[in-house]
C-alpha cells in the first residue's frame, strides 16, 4: 500500500468510522442528520463526512483524558522516547503508528462512539428489556472486546516506538 492510501486508511478508521457510528445513531432523533444520509448524492454526504470526522476528533480527545489514563493505571506506561533518532527510523516509525497505534485509536473511538450512541438512541432502555438484554450483553461483550484490544494495541504501539527510539540509561 502506497503512502498516501496507508495514511488515508488510518486517518478513516481512527476517525471517519466512530463518527459515522454516532451520526447513524443520531439520525433517528435528528432529522437533519437523517436527510443528510438520504441526500449524500445531493451534498449531504459531505455534510456527513464533515460531522463524522468531526465527532471522531472529539471522540478520539474523550477517549485519550479516559481509556489512555485507565490503561496507563492497569500498567500500560508509554515509553521514554528519544526524538534525536526519529529521522534515520522514519520508516519504522510510520509503520509503527500506521500498523498498532491508528488500531488502538479505532478501537478506543469506537467504543467512546458506541457508549455516546447508547445513551442518545431514543427508547434504547425500553428497547434492551424487550430483548430481555441479550442485546445489552451483546454490547458489554463488545465493549470489553474493544478495551481488551485496545489495550493489546496501544501494548504493541508502546514496543514497537521503544524498540525505535528508546532513551539510553
Amino acid at each position: 500500500m502506497d503512502g498516501l492510501a496507508e495514511r488515508s486508511l488510518g486517518l478513516v478508521i481512527a476517525y471517519l468510522v466512530p463518527g459515522f457510528v454516532t451520526v447513524l445513531a443520531s439520525s433517528e432523533s435528528m432529522p437533519l442528520l437523517a436527510n443528510w444520509l438520504t441526500t449524500a448524492a445531493d451534498g449531504g454526504g459531505l455534510y456527513v463526512l464533515l460531522v463524522s470526522v468531526g465527532l471522531g476528533v472529539v471522540w478520539s480527545a474523550v477517549r485519550w483524558a479516559i481509556l489512555d489514563t485507565a490503561l496507563h493505571f492497569t500498567g500500560v506506561r508509554p515509553p521514554k522516547l528519544n526524538y534525536s533518532r526519529l529521522e534515520q527510523n522514519l520508516a519504522a516509525f510510520e509503520g509503527v503508528i500506521h500498523n498498532h497505534y491508528r488500531y488502538y485509536q479505532f478501537y478506543g473511538n469506537l467504543l467512546v462512539a458506541l457508549l455516546v450512541s447508547l445513551v442518545i438512541v431514543p427508547g434504547w432502555p425500553e428497547f434492551v428489556v424487550a430483548r430481555r438484554y441479550a442485546l445489552g450483553i451483546a454490547l458489554g461483550l463488545l465493549a470489553g472486546v474493544l478495551v481488551a484490544a485496545a489495550r493489546d494495541s496501544l501494548l504493541s504501539c508502546y514496543k514497537g516506538l521503544s524498540s525505535l527510539l528508546a532513551r539510553s540509561s
